[in-house]
């Protein structure tokens, strides 16, 4: 693998007896990379035989990520691996005993942030069309689940792609009045998981004791859509703002 001249200031490895280039193009310097999402790392090299691909952390081997006699290889980032901003890719050169170290990067869970519910939502059981949104970096579809109290007590549904970022809920009549219910969404995959703020249910036998609702009406921004979220804040009898 011959690389411009130029480039030899990037040259790892330089012996009397053999000019040995290794440079990291791919993970970049402080980049973050998420946990069960496949990363494709990517490197220039002038060396003819395979290289072994080592994931380092704290200056501590990890384990192999695998070998290749290509500049690139396709790495599944393992869910099981301590999230952490000390993490380095390494080649290593077994047959000419050369090794470079890349630059320090990022492992972190995916995350999931929920616009709907939050806690200023307020539902009405037996409602239909209530929108759960959010915007996640989750791997695959996504398990939709509702707690009340810290306790299971329905499921919701599924998302039916990865690229889903809401949920129309038909609310079951027969859910309790509270301000403790809670939404917990999980991938299907690897099991991560975000949890909601909490908000507020309002079974139909608890209406009369409550005001005309009073309805407000917010556009989060949502890459690719523009949702409409409609909340409903119903103020017991005698309450003001």
């Amino acid at each position: 693998k011959d690389l411009p001249s130029e480039w030899s200031e990037y040259s790892a490895l330089n012996t009397p007896e053999k000019n040995v280039f290794i440079y990291i193009n791919k993970p970049y310097a402080r980049e973050t990379l998420l946990k069960g999402t496949i990363y494709h790392l990517e490197w220039d090299d002038n060396i003819t035989s395979e290289l072994q691909v080592l994931l380092y952390n704290n200056s501590n081997l990890v384990y192999e990520i695998g070998n290749t006699s290509s500049n690139s290889f396709d790495w599944l980032i393992l869910p099981s691996l301590e999230a952490g901003n000390n993490y380095q890719i390494v080649l290593n050169d077994p047959a000419g005993g050369f090794s470079k170290y890349g630059d320090y990067f990022s492992i972190e869970n995916p995350q999931l942030h929920f616009y709907d519910p939050n806690i200023f939502t307020s539902w009405i059981a037996g409602s239909n069309n209530n929108i759960i949104e959010w915007f996640d970096d989750f791997s695959g579809n996504l398990l939709i689940l509702l707690y009340k109290g810290g306790v299971f007590t329905d499921t919701i549904g599924y998302t039916e792609n990865e690229l889903q970022t809401y949920f129309n809920w038909d609310i079951s009549s027969a859910l309790l009045s509270g301000s403790d219910y809670q939404i917990i969404i999980t991938d299907t995959i690897y099991h991560f998981a975000a949890t909601s703020n909490y908000f507020t249910i309002i079974s139909p036998s608890a209406i009369n004791n409550y005001q005309e609702v009073k309805s407000d009406f917010l556009i989060y921004p949502n890459p690719g859509k523009n949702l409409i979220s409609i909340e409903l804040n119903l103020l017991p009898k005698g309450q003001t703002e």
